[in-house]
């Protein structure tokens, strides 16, 4: 029996989902197998690994051209609690703050407790 499930997303942008996992302390692997419970493994086009951790989260390319997030979530999330949201978050964030700059726009994040994140764009 597989542990591993697919989270499907927009991602579209591997670069900038590079610096979020970067960012919450995940390592770009070269690999291109996602490790999972018992030894499992399952073919991705990234790799992140969890430092200190056994498991992985890969980021797989779907048909439309957007990626999916692919782990054994349950044993990912023993190690890294809230670690799905946490990236997906922090690659909309990325994405927000390029998007912006792109613009020629302002923006300024602001972090609060509980995860909040609360950005201002300004002209």
């Amino acid at each position: 029996m597989s542990h591993f499930a697919t989270v499907r997303t927009q991602i579209r942008d591997l670069g900038l989902l590079d610096e979020a996992a970067m960012e919450l302390g995940l390592v770009v692997s070269s690999r291109r197998e996602v490790r999972g419970w018992a030894g499992q493994l399952h073919q991705a086009d990234r790799v992140y690994e969890v430092p200190g951790h056994r498991y992985d989260v890969g980021v797989v390319r779907q048909d439309d051209g957007t990626y999916a997030l692919v782990a054994d979530w349950w044993g990912v999330e023993q190690k890294a609690p809230g670690l799905q949201g946490r990236l997906l978050q922090e690659y909309a964030v990325k994405a927000v703050l390029r998007q912006a700059k792109l613009l020629g726009q302002r923006a300024v994040v602001r972090r609060e407790s509980g995860g909040v994140v609360q950005i201002k764009i300004s002209v």
